[in-house]
């Protein structure tokens, strides 16, 4: 069986014709800049959205260049509609990425992680990451050397 990575640009063109077209895509997500939420390995099932429909919190995947995917989450007080661009951020970093809604492809919907199943699309689920990337943006500020690069900070 071929299998396609998701960082290659082919990749990156079949998912968004694919979204474009209504369908949902599910791949393994790659890299650590979403820990300790979201692992090296997890897997996301995305759905297309409107970057207008993107709510604060919400799991995103977006194009930063050409067949080039990123997933990050929305972040500080996005208004839905605004047509304004979107503070993105990997949950293990500390810049924001600015992007334009029409980068936007899609929303994470469903997180699997071994045999556990996260609904990313839930309310309390997207206040809880909100709220915990707040408190650790407030514990790194406070507390010198808390850069630590452990999956979780104490």
């Amino acid at each position: 069986m071929k299998s396609i990575d998701s960082a290659s640009p082919i990749f990156g063109e079949l998912a968004a014709d694919l979204l474009d077209e209504g369908y949902s895509i599910r791949f393994t997500v790659r890299g650590h800049s979403m820990r300790p939420l979201v692992l090296d390995g997890d897997v996301i099932t995305f759905q297309a959205v409107d970057g207008r429909g993107v709510r604060t919190g919400d799991v995103v995947l977006y194009l930063a260049g050409p067949g080039k995917l990123v997933v990050h989450r929305a972040l500080f007080g996005f208004r839905s509609g605004t047509g304004r661009p979107i503070c993105m951020r990997g949950d293990a970093q500390q810049a924001c990425d600015s992007v334009r809604p029409e980068q936007v492809l899609a929303r994470g919907m469903r997180l699997q992680r071994g045999k556990k199943t996260v609904i990313l699309s839930r309310f309390h689920v997207r206040l809880a990451a909100t709220v915990f990337l707040q408190l650790r943006a407030i514990w790194r500020g406070l507390v010198p050397g808390s850069h630590c690069g452990r999956a979780l900070c104490p």
